[in-house]
């Protein structure tokens, strides 16, 4: 019989995952983010197991690539466990980085603006005016880029400058080029945040996923960012698994990981999926996935994967006795042919509580 690993080797491998969730799962967060996906961080994504091969194809087709799918990249990610779907979308969406602009004559748009290169930093209705006037939103970066910008971009301002036509690579250049010492009208200095140096909410972010940083700083970080925007579904989907698997705080897991799928995002469990009538003799590895509608599951090694519409699941409960000692649930699926299947897994921590709280988001009676 295999071994279950401990719950202390799960701390570093959910650690990892958080590193790399705001990148594929979160789409708010990815929204602003412009630069294409690294070989590097789409590989470690790849093997961290912690995201449905239709997110990442997803989040390529958003963002990109910035290196060419090579035969000897291809093996590569194969290696790592890519699946065929994952490797056509990296070779479909590569975006090598845009050559540099000189002197603003590259791409010029119909109503030129190339006199707007040179200047103080712009503002935030500067930019919106430049996008309702007709100049396109790819040249409205090159403007920021050159120039800056003297606002930090909040949610609010992100949507009224994509409400008048900016894109998200738009919205990634303004927030990697503020300059932080004001000028001009001071009307124009965001009112939403102390100061221009406060972090906002992608600040928190991406301080959250730095896997240097501890649990307690961490899980202090995603409730400054939901202070800051609690609609957003990013910080919730991250601290839930940090209550439950770094605090045993399965209330508290339970209140975040229901708030980040009311928001659009997922509740995530890495789980054991049994291949011996409920006796966990022979299992593999896996990740399950619970958002609004569906429940999806992916082994780590891509042989047993489903994905379920809420509405079609039969019956997801507790085992009352194969495997009850590890925590161990069944979930049944009813086919279109009137026959059911089911499908045991076992939580990672091997606890009943756990097991309880995935159930309870699928909205299972215990």
């Amino acid at each position: 019989m295999r071994r279950f690993v401990s719950a202390d080797q799960w701390r570093t491998a959910y650690i990892i995952a958080l590193a790399l969730c705001g990148l594929f799962s979160l789409p708010a967060l990815a929204a602003q983010t412009i630069k294409p996906f690294s070989k590097e961080v789409l590989l470690n994504a790849v093997r961290s197991k912690r995201y449905t091969t239709a997110a990442l194809v997803e989040a390529v087709q958003r963002r990109g690539v910035d290196f060419e799918v090579t035969p000897q990249v291809e093996a590569e990610f194969r290696q790592a466990g890519a699946f065929p779907q994952l490797i056509a979308a990296m070779r479909a969406n590569y975006r090598p980085g845009a050559a540099p602009v000189a002197n603003g004559a590259a791409n010029t748009p119909s109503r030129p603006a190339a006199n707007l290169i040179k200047g103080p930093p712009l503002t935030k209705n500067e930019i919106i005016t430049l996008l309702q006037s007709g100049v396109p939103s790819a040249r409205v970066e090159q403007i920021v880029e050159a120039r800056g910008v003297q606002f930090v971009l909040t949610p609010a301002i992100s949507r009224e400058i994509a409400a008048a036509g900016g894109t998200r690579s738009l919205l990634g250049a303004i927030s990697e080029h503020v300059i932080t010492t004001f000028g001009g009208d001071a009307d124009e200095a965001p009112r939403d945040v102390p100061s221009a140096r406060s972090p906002s909410y992608d600040d928190l972010m991406e301080r959250a996923l730095d896997k240097s940083v501890g649990p307690d700083e961490t899980i202090a970080l995603l409730t400054r960012a939901i202070r800051l925007d609690p609609s957003r579904p990013e910080a919730y989907q991250l601290l839930g698994p940090m209550l439950l698997y770094e605090k045993a705080d399965v209330g508290g897991a339970a209140r975040a990981m229901r708030s980040a799928i009311e928001r659009g995002g997922s509740a995530i469990f890495r789980v054991y999926h049994d291949h011996a009538n409920g006796t966990f003799q022979d299992y593999c590895e896996g990740s399950l996935y619970i958002s609004k509608n569906k429940v999806i599951f992916e082994s780590d090694n891509g042989g047993d994967s489903y994905e379920v519409p809420l509405n079609e699941l039969d019956e997801a409960k507790m085992n009352r006795f194969v495997g009850n000692d590890i925590g161990a649930f069944h979930i049944r699926i009813k086919k279109a042919d009137g026959k059911k299947r089911n499908y045991n897994f076992a939580p990672a921590t091997r606890q009943a509580a756990e097991s309880r709280l995935l159930l309870s988001m699928i909205g299972s009676p215990q």
